[in-house]
């Protein structure tokens, strides 16, 4: 039995030394890393954009407060409802201001017909100056009560100080408001405002009075705009310049309250074109990997406009260079790499490809919704 083992383990040796003798001085075979590869054309071009993005408000819209403290009895309008200028849209208890101005105007009439009566006698040189004098103060004093009470009685009613929206209501029927509290919102619909803040380096593009187009909030709607305002001093905070678009809406389709984006176009840039998703972002920029005789190797590149999934490449490629638009990620420089799909769209898809927005590309390589 120990001669047998014996023998077996020299077998085992054997076997051992020859496997190592074979595997000597025979190099690991590199895998190569599937990519997908587009060869870069000239005469592409991008429109360089400006935006200008911001809340988008009414030119005219306000909180009604009220003047003087008393009961709600009355709101005659709906939320929601149009409103004319000076139309009332909460109404206060106007029952003690009611008398205040009949007692002011009685008291009015006294101070008149005693003004009369002494002007007379003074004529007459039967009374002073100084007590003519004391009839003409009471007599102002009478009228300013008088235009004070009719004053409050008139703000009880608070109305809309122009037309448009009664957009909210911060009160209730029997409610009891102090003065100064806010009672309701109107707002004009008739124009917009756009309010955003913009760099020193893109304000020289923001000439008052430039047209634009102005997208607004995640439906998409758009319309024209115009430039009505640019500052010219920089908020001390942020640094940036701060600049009103005006949205004309004589049809009132459009909302209030969404964030706008004011488009300005800076021309068209032409050149390389490549697809926004191939450029990487390192330590030291932004890089491409392009295919060379089967490997990959990094480029740095310095990008310009950019639109929509596309951006214009000013340094750094050139045409005929064979970009890798998909399976960058994975590479390494100087590694093995095989082109397993070629694509002849600018932007780097195939037919069929998905897309963010849930369609998919079409055989010409243009992407669209579904």
């Amino acid at each position: 039995m120990t001669r047998l083992r014996m023998i077996l383990m020299g077998f085992l040796l054997l076997a051992v030394g020859c496997a190592q003798q074979e595997g000597d001085g025979v190099a690991p075979v590199e895998k190569a890393r599937n990519v997908r590869a587009l060869v870069l054309r000239g005469g592409g071009q991008i429109e360089q954009l400006m935006e200008i993005a911001g809340p988008v408000t009414p030119l005219r819209g306000t909180d009604l407060a009220a003047e003087g403290a008393g009961t709600v009895v009355a709101l005659p309008v709906a939320k929601g409802a149009a409103v004319a200028a000076g139309e009332a849209v909460v109404v206060q208890d106007r029952v003690a201001l009611a008398a205040e101005m009949e007692a002011a105007k009685a008291d009015l009439k006294v101070r008149e017909f005693d003004h009369e009566k002494l002007v007379q006698l003074f004529d007459a040189g039967k009374i002073s100056r100084f007590e003519l004098l004391q009839a003409e103060r009471d007599l102002a004093q009478a009228r300013s009560r008088l235009k004070t009470a009719t004053h409050l009685h008139a703000r009880a009613a608070i109305s809309a100080p122009f037309a448009g929206l009664l957009v909210d209501r911060y009160i209730e029927l029997g409610q009891y408001v102090l003065p100064g509290q806010k009672v309701a919102r109107v707002i004009a619909r008739d124009t917009l405002k756009l309010t955003g803040y913009l760099t020193d380096l893109q304000v020289a593009q923001a000439e008052v009075g430039r047209a634009c187009l102005v997208v607004l909030g995640e439906s998409g709607l758009t319309a024209p705009g115009v430039i009505d305002f640019v500052s010219p001093e920089a908020d001390q905070q942020t640094g940036k310049f701060k600049t009103e678009v005006l949205i004309p809406d004589p049809q009132r389709r459009l909302r209030s309250g969404v964030i706008g984006r004011a488009r300005l176009s800076g021309g068209i840039e032409q050149g390389v074109v490549i697809p926004r998703d191939a450029v990487l972002t390192s330590l030291t920029g932004t890089e491409v990997f392009v295919v060379r005789d089967g490997r990959a190797l990094r480029a740095p590149v310095v990008l310009g406009s950019q639109q929509g999934l596309m951006v214009a490449v000013r340094n750094g490629l050139a045409v005929g260079d064979t970009l890798v638009v998909r399976g960058q990620r994975a590479l390494r420089e100087g590694g093995r790499v095989q082109v397993i799909e070629w694509s002849a769209a600018a932007d780097g898809s195939l037919p069929g490809d998905p897309v963010p927005d849930g369609g998919v590309s079409h055989p010409t390589g243009e992407r669209t919704k579904p």
